[in-house]
């Protein structure tokens, strides 16, 4: 099945909402009682305090069949806050692919972070020895 990864904007935000809704209530009923699933699928639904969690970054969305499948979120870095997929999409590994995809994204952009940090460093030791 084809896919494809891109990060989540507001407007995604009903989306992501109902992949959370809809992976609950069909994933996780083997698991736990009706009760417990019925408060859990509820979250996004509950307040605001999931629309700030998304909106703290490091989401990343995949689409496939031209829907919002899965989603996922590093926050911080080291820790997975939300990794989440459509029970009709369960099984073909988009949670892997954000997964990694999110990982490798953050590890390049503090990279690039770290790179910048060190051009700078070096152009600032350079500049005091007389040297440009």
């Amino acid at each position: 099945m084809p896919f494809r990864l891109r990060p989540y904007i507001d407007s995604d935000y009903a989306a992501v909402a109902e992949v959370y809704r809809d992976s609950v209530e069909t994933l996780t009923r083997s698991a736990y009682g009706e009760e417990q699933v019925r408060m859990w699928a509820s979250y996004p639904a509950s307040g605001e305090d999931f629309r700030e969690r998304l909106a703290r970054g490091g989401v990343i969305l995949a689409e496939a069949a031209r829907e919002v499948a899965a989603f996922g979120q590093l926050e911080p870095l080291d820790h997975v806050a939300f990794l989440y997929c459509k029970g009709a999409f369960a099984r073909r590994g988009l949670a892997s692919e954000i997964y990694f995809g999110s990982k490798i994204g953050r590890v390049r952009q503090r990279f690039r972070k770290l790179e910048r940090r060190l051009a700078g460093s070096a152009e600032r030791s350079l500049n005091g020895k007389g040297l440009k």
